[in-house]
């Protein structure tokens, strides 16, 4: 994963967590929002790990699992939060996790942003009112 890759900044992953939609399995949580860029970014919080190598390690494998999916995140900014039970799992079945939680979510996404059919127009959330 290269820098343009990286989603930065304590504000981003903010309104990532904050206005962005949500998927988990065995242990990974995907946060998914747009970012309106030609390219994706992906953020990672881990949680629970008091070990540097135990959190680095992990960083690691979950920056190879998510690698092969970016072209499909493309103009979307995600949030992975992965915890203890994550850095317990093999990276089979890490990568299996990180894979079906960003599927749901963007699942999510897709029929958030289809069709309705109580006045067949784009459904669409009301703008965020700032803080």
């Amino acid at each position: 994963m290269i820098s343009r890759h990286r989603l930065r900044g304590r504000r981003r992953f903010a309104s990532v967590r904050a206005g962005g939609l949500r998927a988990s399995a065995a242990g990974v949580r995907a946060q998914l929002a747009v970012n309106e860029l030609d390219v994706a970014r992906v953020g990672f919080a881990l949680v629970g790990l008091r070990s540097s190598v135990q959190r680095n390690l992990l960083r690691r494998r979950l920056r190879e699992a998510i690698r092969p999916l970016l072209d499909r995140l493309t103009g979307r900014d995600l949030v992975i939060v992965a915890g203890a039970d994550a850095a317990g799992l093999t990276f089979a079945e890490l990568r299996t996790a990180v894979e079906t939680s960003v599927f749901r979510v963007l699942e999510r996404a897709e029929s958030a942003a289809g069709r309705s059919t109580a006045d067949n127009g784009v459904m669409t959330r009301p703008p965020q009112a700032r803080r």
